[in-house]
């Protein structure tokens, strides 16, 4: 039996409809339904019965149902918004609005014969017209050779005509999608969905792309595929809608059409919600290309799109970061089995959560990507370099360290590797282990930029400032990841250089605005400068960062202007905010060092001697300041006449700087944490400590005056003198 509803005839033993101007297969589900709905026009059609007897009580989601009437009505050239087969009811169902014409036996291939243009054979009378004789017969001959000699031709000629024409890129119009949905907002989702699918076709294919405009024109009226196809001089079409789900999510459905026949070569859909759009893209776009290689269309060559990312991401650059992301999943669309796109995915996403904007989703993704990349090659150079890259930003050092080892034990001269292995000995302040892993990297790689800036770093932490000021500021001209200007930015504000640290985090802000950490700097380095309006607009950008993360900030503005007891209302505001938060060591001392500031001495030993006692090795923002945290811890036990205690905690800190010391660690800072040690006991050592860190460009004279630890030298003429000086290295 078949059927004819509305302008279609239905054949459902070919799985087939035809219309005047094209056939279109479809799928034998969206068959059954169709043949359901035609057995029954005009009737509401729950979608309990569509479960019950065209998926015979199968276990499926009504999504199934759902997307497989979206394809029914794709099929059909119907919309769910503006009807003419299909028509939704709600709450109820769905219901066959066309009119049904039924055929069997006979009529039915009378009909199929009408509608192909079939018409009866010769009678019995017309058939006595031909004449069979050996002359005829002959000349019949020839004649059949000379028509098989002229199309073998024109096979030859249309052969040739396919080929060139191959070597020829084919044309895709993307028709603008359907929004069945109410919401703008939602349109703006059809709209989306076209315009990113055209560009990942653009980045994935030889495909041409037809301007949106004109497809959009042509879309307007009331023509076939196979007429927009030709108006368009489009080989392919896509159409799409979006639908709105009862979840509050939507429904994505996107068909292929081959232009010169109509026929739709592949369809697929998904239930997404806004933020799954680009995944969701990424996956249709897969199955597309499949597809389309079986059409003989060139998908591009994957390594060719992984240099491409490669020399896009060179530009370090927000926007070039996310081409790089949106270049690099277009290779993984095309090979999941790309381990090396994988791995440099990881890397894009954890330098867009370091250094532009620390929003978990990317850490996230980072890992997400890492652990695919490691599963496929858990043992080449990319995973291996992408799980350092993780474990570095862990402060995993030692981890992340060995990951790049094991790189090197198979390639030498492989420069990420021995960059991880400096960078990692840097964190940890081994600044001899640096030195060695930088010369055995200078022997192995030669000559590099990056090697050359982490030099300077090491310069800089070794007590050598000027010169290697003036090579890391040549150096952050050229294009570099995000890392080395924060951590040039974090160097230079720890060794007092505030002016040129604040000019190179004002260059970094203007790339990458919502870097907390930066703004941190900025703020230490504009009170530096005596610029306490604009260090307090710069902590503005900090308000909904946690304490942990920004105390360093508003210890150096709130310090500047004799507001110690405000600095202890702010942490102790901010512990109540996170009460249900452990303490760590970090906020420990946060709280000891406020309290001390404030003359509350009692509640400083106890915070500062909890957080000395619970700190670790881990190496966290901590560590290196310890030593200054030793030094309050002596100075509050002395002013609760605890001498013994105070003289044991002193010789603990000289202990830890002369272990930094011995790691190569020559900063100023550390001889201004020795002399806070010796200001209670021994003015002379403490004086001498000063002037050798105001000697090697200590800057921050603001916080030498305002520092309570060091009040017992105010009225020393020497002390006095090496304020003045460390004013001038501001501008030095």
């Amino acid at each position: 039996m078949q059927y004819k509803i509305g302008d279609w005839l239905v054949i459902a033993s070919e799985n087939t409809i035809i219309n005047q101007q094209q056939k279109k297969t479809i799928e034998p589900k969206v068959m059954a339904l169709l043949i359901y709905f035609c057995q029954r026009p005009g009737q509401v059609i729950s979608t309990d019965e569509l479960l019950e007897n065209v998926w015979q009580n199968r276990v499926v989601t009504g999504s199934s149902i759902y997307q497989t009437i979206a394809q029914l009505r794709k099929a059909l050239a119907d919309k769910a918004s503006n009807p003419r087969y299909i028509s939704t009811v709600p709450k109820k169902g769905y219901k066959l609005i066309a009119q049904v014409k039924k055929y069997v036996d006979g009529t039915a291939q009378a009909a199929n014969k009408e509608r192909a243009g079939i018409t009866q054979g010769p009678t019995e009378a017309s058939k006595g017209q031909y004449i069979s004789n050996s002359a005829m017969f002959h000349g019949r001959k020839i004649q059949l050779m000379a028509i098989t000699f002229v199309v073998l031709l024109l096979i030859i000629i249309q052969s040739f005509y396919r080929t060139s024409k191959m070597a020829q890129a084919s044309t895709i119009a993307i028709l603008p999608f359907t929004n069945n949905t109410e919401s703008e907002g939602q349109r703006s989702l059809a709209e989306a969905s076209a315009w990113d699918l055209s560009n990942l076709l653009n980045r994935s294919t030889n495909l041409r792309i037809v301007s949106h405009t004109s497809s959009a024109a042509l879309a307007k009226k009331d023509l076939s595929a196979i007429e927009i196809a030709d108006a368009l001089t489009a080989d392919y079409l896509i159409e799409g809608q979006v639908d709105s789900l009862p979840s509050g999510n939507y429904h994505l459905e996107i068909s292929l059409i081959r232009g010169k026949d109509g026929i739709q070569i592949w369809s697929g859909g998904s239930d997404l919600s806004w933020q799954q759009l680009e995944q969701t893209q990424l996956v249709l776009l897969k199955e597309m290309l499949a597809q389309l290689k079986n059409e003989q269309i060139i998908v591009k060559n994957t390594d060719e799109l992984y240099l491409k990312a490669q020399q896009v991401w060179r530009n370090y650059t927000p926007e070039t970061t996310a081409q790089a992301i949106d270049i690099l999943s277009i290779v993984t669309s095309i090979d999941d089995q790309d381990s090396r796109a994988f791995a440099a995915l990881s890397a894009l996403y954890l330098e867009k959560y370091s250094g532009e904007n620390d929003n978990p989703i990317w850490l996230k993704l980072s890992k997400k990507h890492l652990y695919r990349s490691l599963s496929l090659t858990p043992e080449s150079a990319d995973s291996l370099m992408a799980l350092a890259n993780v474990q570095l930003q862990a402060d995993d050092y030692a981890e992340a360290r060995r990951s790049a080892e094991t790189v090197l034990k198979n390639d030498q001269k492989n420069l990420a590797a021995h960059l991880m292995v400096i960078k990692s000995y840097l964190a940890e302040y081994q600044i001899n282990h640096a030195k060695r892993a930088l010369l055995e990297a200078q022997q192995q790689v030669g000559k590099s930029n990056r090697l050359a800036f982490l030099k300077a770093i090491i310069g800089l932490q070794s007590g050598q400032l000027k010169k290697n000021i003036k090579l890391i500021d040549a150096l952050l001209h050229e294009p570099m990841p995000y890392y080395y200007s924060a951590l040039a930015i974090a160097t230079a504000t720890t060794v007092g250089q505030s002016e040129m640290a604040y000019h190179w985090g004002k260059t970094r802000l203007e790339i990458t605005p919502n870097q907390h950490h930066i703004w941190v700097y900025q703020s230490i380095n504009l009170a530096n400068l005596g610029q306490f309006d604009e260090a307090r607009a710069a902590l503005t950008k900090l308000n909904e960062r946690p304490i942990s993360q920004t105390f360093s900030a508003y210890e150096a503005v709130y310090l500047a202007q004799n507001q110690q007891n405000q600095l202890l209302a702010l942490v102790k505001d901010n512990q109540l905010k996170h009460s249900e938060q452990k303490e760590t060591p970090t906020t420990l001392a946060i709280y000891g060092i406020s309290a001390m500031y404030a003359g509350n001495y009692k509640l400083a030993i106890n915070k500062l001697r909890s957080a000395l006692q619970t700190v670790n090795r881990s190496y966290d923002q901590l560590a290196l300041s310890s030593a200054f945290y030793y030094g309050s811890l002596a100075y509050s036990l002395e002013q609760e006449n605890r001498p013994i205690e105070a003289a044991q905690i002193r010789q603990q800190g000289l202990a830890q700087i002369s272990e930094y010391n011995n790691n190569g660690v020559k900063l100023s800072h550390l001889n201004v944490y020795r002399a806070r040690l010796y200001s209670l006991n021994d003015h002379n050592m403490a004086l001498r400590s000063l002037k050798k860190a105001v000697g090697n460009g200590y800057s921050k004279a603001t916080l030498l005056k305002h520092d309570v630890v060091l009040t017992s030298l105010h009225e020393n003429e020497e002390f006095t003198a090496l304020i003045a000086q460390a004013e001038l290295n501001k501008h030095h």
